[in-house]
């Protein structure tokens, strides 16, 4: 009985060791929070499918309307508008225009390009034109669960392979137009 005592605590002993070093392990070695990723402007609310690879950027210092940077970038993990791949930018205060494929086009505001900024793009533009209106809705309820591939990849806002009621309640919910382009041009499809 004394033995098999002694075994109980010397295991209990090992299991408390073991979730203690983990424990610290996690704690030592996760990113600190305030410091993760900056120097981006992270994509938030979408569905976990929808994968934007380019964004077009047109970016503006705060008194003019010209454009100082006019270029398409690759979005990370399909979540992340990494600034310093935007060379032109420095690092004064400017008005970014972003618009993505199948979302309205948005401005932010961003002070640095090593600042860490966050956004919500609206999904719902299936034609390109910067407005979510009744001609996005009846698109994709036209093609509302099609097996047709082109079908498909035209009117998958979601990017789950199929076009569903989900699709279709974007168009729905986010009736309104984009931000325009500084500089008056028309965005065009990505």
């Amino acid at each position: 009985m004394v033995i098999w005592n002694q075994m109980r605590r010397f295991k209990v002993t090992i299991v408390l060791v073991v979730v203690a070093a983990v424990l610290a392990g996690y704690f030592l070695l996760r990113p600190n929070l305030s410091q993760a990723r900056q120097g981006v402007i992270e994509l938030t609310n979408l569905p976990d499918q929808y994968c934007p690879l380019l964004a077009t950027v047109v970016a503006t210092d705060s008194n003019s309307k010209s454009a100082l940077l006019d270029a398409n970038t690759t979005v990370d993990e399909c979540r992340y508008i990494t600034l310093s791949k935007l060379t032109d930018l420095g690092d004064t205060p400017q008005l970014i225009f972003i618009k993505l494929p199948g979302a309205l086009a948005f401005r932010i505001s961003i002070d640095s390009i090593k600042g860490r900024y966050q956004y919500a793009p609206s999904l719902g533009d299936v034609n390109g034109d910067n407005t979510i209106d009744s001609t996005d809705e009846s698109q994709v309820a036209n093609a509302l669960f099609s097996i047709d591939p082109s079908q498909i990849t035209a009117n998958d806002l979601d990017q789950d392979k199929k076009v569903s009621v989900m699709d279709l309640s974007l168009t729905r919910i986010n009736h309104r137009a984009g931000v325009g382009r500084p500089d008056g041009r028309t965005w065009g499809k990505i």
